[in-house]
């Protein structure tokens, strides 16, 4: 299928190129006829991982009295 249209992906921030990348393996794994490799899945999946990661500060206490208000 021919849309005529381009993707210009040198407007686009280095955050959406790896969302958009991320999303086209999706789209790969769900309809495509060649699987993205397991190897290329695990890299992305940990490059989600670290955009989404923090640091907690050192004296951190989870208090799961005070998340349920009790």
């Amino acid at each position: 299928m021919q849309t005529g249209k381009d993707i210009r992906l040198d407007i686009l921030t280095d955050d959406a190129k790896k969302e958009l990348l991320e999303f086209y393996d999706h789209l790969l794994s769900k309809y495509g006829k060649n699987k993205v490799e397991t190897k290329e899945k695990k890299r992305l999946f940990m490059e989600a991982v670290d955009r989404h990661s923090f640091n907690l500060p050192s004296d951190y206490r989870f208090d799961r009295d005070d998340i349920h208000g009790r």
